[in-house]
C-alpha cells in the first residue's frame, strides 16, 4: 500500500531483476533465505546481504511515512 515502496519494486524491475526476484521470492512469497538460495543458485549468504539492503529500504520507507 506504500506508493514509495511500490515504486521501489517497480524500478527493482527495471535496474536490477535478481534483486527484484529476491524481494518477491522474500516479501511477496515469504520463502526462507534458503529456499530463495536454491531458487537463485546463489549462497544462503549472498541472499542475506542483498535481503539486508532490501530491509534498510522498506523500513526508511515506511518511517517517510
Amino acid at each position: 500500500d506504500n506508493i514509495k515502496l511500490i515504486e521501489y519494486e517497480r524500478n527493482l524491475y527495471n535496474t536490477d531483476k535478481r534483486k527484484y526476484y529476491i524481494f518477491i521470492y522474500r516479501f511477496r512469497e515469504f520463502k526462507s533465505y534458503s529456499e530463495i538460495a536454491d531458487l537463485m543458485e546463489m549462497s544462503q549468504r549472498r541472499i542475506t546481504e542483498e535481503i539486508k539492503i532490501i530491509s534498510h529500504f522498506i523500513e526508511y520507507s515506511i518511517r517517510l511515512n
